[in-house]
């Protein structure tokens, strides 16, 4: 696949820059918005406490690919 060469590419860095505080300052303002909406949610410290990664994680890693290493599995010392 041919990709056609990027002139200017000051300009391109300059608007991802500034893309990227707009979004920032969006996320920003939503977050001041809704912080108090928010609040009602927030667990007491028993809660914290005493939740593991099990708890709230659904992923298993033991049920995922195999653990071996390749060293281990061709025998060399």
């Amino acid at each position: 696949m041919f990709q056609l060469p990027v002139n200017n590419l000051g300009s391109l860095r300059k608007a991802r820059k500034t893309v990227k505080k707009i979004l920032s300052d969006i996320g920003l303002e939503y977050c001041k918005e809704h912080i108090e909406d928010f609040k009602q949610f927030e667990p007491n410290d028993f809660y914290l406490k005493n939740t593991t990664w099990e708890d709230v994680g659904l992923w298993d890693p033991s049920l995922t690919k195999n653990q071996t290493s390749s060293s281990v599995i061709s025998g060399s010392p």
